[in-house]
């Protein structure tokens, strides 16, 4: 009997045969494990001969329409400034990219650790290019607490936990924001850094950019790659040499505990409906030790414990 995950990536399958960009052309489909929220597939289509004519990305939306839209909206504003990949096709189903040939630095920090300043660095290198890109009215604005109390919603969690939640919120720094905002990545985690065969580098899955802060953005970057005090100040300096801004240090690390307290409550809603179930809480659980200076061990304990 075919489980739900088969039926699910069967019709993956069949809806990835049918785009237009595919309908003709005799190919093969391999699912990517890259990405927890959608269906992520390689295309290679093959010419008359059988061999491999080209490869493609393909990611399918699980999110609001509207949501999808930014996305693509923002992947397309990177891709003609040379930070993403190719568009070759996008609905608010999904979109279809050219296939980078390469490794993301999350894969090459498993197998050298020593190479983390270099991945620093060229990370704040994109970011910083990405953050000169000149913005329009498809960006996606962006309201922090709007955010962090969808989340709430989405770990199920008890309405006196809720209110815990908030009133942890009302601890963090208040937030005075810049002058100058910016196109965010919103999630640049070692994973979503491509260097490709010929040492290039790109920045992929524009799923969570936003129009804010360049501060919130290295700040997400320190929060989901656990980066030390030594490896801040790298990216700090590394940013501002290639952004040509100065940034607000304050105002980065006021954002610091929003991004764990984000980050943590996405692996959690994540958990519940995933198969990795144990890998999301432990990084969920890395998420939370980051703000314990605003709380007490007895709420992330029972928001943690509520989760499993």
């Amino acid at each position: 009997m075919m489980n739900s995950v088969d039926i699910d990536r069967k019709e993956v399958v069949n809806n990835t045969r049918q785009l237009t960009c595919f309908a003709s052309l005799p190919c093969s489909i391999d699912f990517i494990n890259q990405g927890l929220s959608h269906n992520n597939v390689k295309v290679t289509t093959f010419d008359r001969h059988q061999q491999v004519s080209a490869q493609y990305f393909v990611k399918w939306f699980n999110s609001d329409a509207q949501t999808a839209l930014h996305e693509i909206a923002s992947a397309k504003l990177a891709m003609q400034h040379g930070l993403a990949p190719k568009i070759v096709y996008s609905s608010d189903e999904c979109f279809v990219t050219e296939f980078i040939q390469g490794e993301s630095l999350q894969s090459l920090l498993s197998k050298q650790p020593s190479q983390l300043s270099s991945a620093i660095r060229q990370t704040a290198v994109l970011l910083a290019q990405l953050h000169q890109i000149p913005a329009n009215n498809s960006c996606k604005p962006f309201d922090i607490h709007a955010l962090l109390t969808t989340l709430t919603a989405d770990c199920n969690v008890t309405a006196s936990q809720a209110n815990e939640i908030s009133q942890l919120i009302a601890q963090f720094p208040r937030l005075e924001h810049s002058n100058a905002p910016v196109i965010c990545h919103g999630d640049a985690n070692f994973s979503n850094v491509l260097v490709d065969i010929t040492e290039r580098y790109w920045l992929i899955d524009y799923e969570c950019s936003i129009f804010t802060d360049a501060e919130f953005d290295i700040a997400m970057c320190i929060a989901i790659n656990q980066l030390d005090d030594h490896a801040i100040s790298i990216m700090q300096h590394v940013y501002q040499q290639h952004s040509g801004c100065q940034l607000s240090l304050s105002l980065v690390n006021t954002y610091q505990p929003y991004c764990a307290l984000i980050n943590a409550l996405w692996f959690i809603a994540k958990a519940k409906k995933s198969p990795q179930e144990t890998i999301l809480l432990k990084h969920a659980e890395q998420q939370l030790t980051r703000i314990e200076a605003y709380t007490t061990p007895c709420l992330l304990e029972q928001l943690f414990t509520h989760s499993t």
